[in-house]
Order: structure tokens, then C-alpha cells, then sequence
């Protein structure tokens, strides 16, 4: 309780202070006044805009895309790969003895 004693009194003191001084008085040409006049404001170019680089990017990328989607369309299909093998066959069974 002792300790706390000065420290009240500072913050007295410096609430005392800060009310006793005189508010900022801010004239028509300050930004921050209300009757200040609007910033001319310059258009902001489009952001969002792909790049150069980007452009050239998903140019290749789609030109990847048909060479390879003309590849597999002119690739003879193996329909052996395409049917489903019996994957139990293969695997263990859970309690160690073979499968059937």
C-alpha cells in the first residue's frame, strides 16, 4: 500500500496535465479537417491484371495441355489396364493364413 501511493499521484498528475492543456485547433487547410478539400484522385491502373510473365506462363501451360490432350487421343488404349483386378488375391489375409 505504501508503494502504491506515489504511483496514484502520478497518474493525478498526469491526468491533471493532459486536461489542462489547450486542444488542437485544426484550420480548413489541415487534411485532418472536416472542411478540408478532397485529394485529387488519379486512377489506379488495374492491379489484377495478369503480368507479362503470367500471360506467357498460362500461354505455354495451355499449349502443354492440347499437345498432350492430342498425344492421348491419338495413343491406342490397352483395355487390359482398364479392368479391375482382384486385389484380395494379393494381399494377406488379417489373421496370417493364406487366402483362398
Amino acid at each position: 500500500m505504501l508503494f502504491n501511493r506515489p504511483f496514484h499521484a502520478l497518474g493525478a498528475a498526469c491526468l491533471l496535465l493532459g486536461c489542462s492543456t489547450a486542444p488542437l485547433v485544426i484550420d480548413s487547410t489541415h487534411p485532418a479537417s472536416a472542411d478540408a478539400p478532397e485529394a485529387s484522385a488519379t486512377p489506379i491502373p488495374n492491379s489484377l491484371r495478369p503480368d507479362a510473365a503470367t500471360e506467357r506462363t498460362q500461354t505455354l501451360l495451355a499449349e502443354r495441355q492440347r499437345q498432350a490432350q492430342a498425344e492421348e487421343s491419338a495413343a491406342p488404349v490397352d483395355q487390359s489396364d482398364l479392368t479391375p483386378k482382384a486385389a484380395s488375391s494379393a494381399l494377406p489375409s488379417p489373421n496370417g493364413a493364406p487366402s483362398r
